[in-house]
């Protein structure tokens, strides 16, 4: 009768263990080396963050400053809605929303108005869309008031050097 081998004495079995323990000795290192990468990442963000900070408030400072000399200067957009300038563009945006104080108010009123069909959609709420075709007097008696919006963008002009240098003129 043929001795019976243990299956852990198989050398597919000890092949078996010996992958396990390649995937699991590599899976830590690969942890531990995940580890030590996000370590120096959060090193080279802390070295950089002050000076990140820095340059992000400068930014949002002049851009809310543009905002402001803009607003003071409506005429400068008069012509066109953008200005272009030796450093970029600034551009004027202008938005309307409408904004609904107390919505349950504003459905009962349009309910009464017998203007269901036209004023909400299905969910039943109130069709900013259609609310927005009427006037501020009818609006105000529905709850609604119309908010105005307008912004200003800069974009960075960047530099073409194909533009940046005259061509010399050649000698005939």
């Amino acid at each position: 009768m043929p001795k019976k081998t243990k299956i852990t004495e198989t050398p597919d079995y000890q092949n078996l263990s010996d992958l396990v323990s390649v995937i699991a000795e590599g899976q830590n290192r690969l942890e531990a080396l995940q580890a030590d990468c996000d370590s120096e990442i959060l090193a080279i963000k802390d070295r950089y963050r002050a000076q990140h900070d820095d340059i992000s408030a400068a930014i949002e400072a002049a851009q809310n400053s543009v905002a402001e000399a803009c607003q003071r200067n409506p005429q400068w957009f008069e012509k066109a809605k953008s200005l272009k300038l030796v450093h970029g563009v600034v551009k004027r945006t202008e938005g309307v929303s409408l904004e609904i104080g107390n919505e349950a108010f504003t459905l009962r009123q349009i309910e009464k108005a017998h203007q269901q069909d036209e004023l909400t959609r299905i969910e039943i709420k109130p069709n900013k869309e259609a609310l927005g075709a009427l006037s501020d007097d009818e609006l105000l008696d529905l709850g609604v008031t119309r908010k105005r919006n307008i912004s200003f963008n800069v974009k960075p002009a960047k530099v073409d050097l194909g533009k940046a240098e005259p061509k010399k003129a050649t000698a005939a």
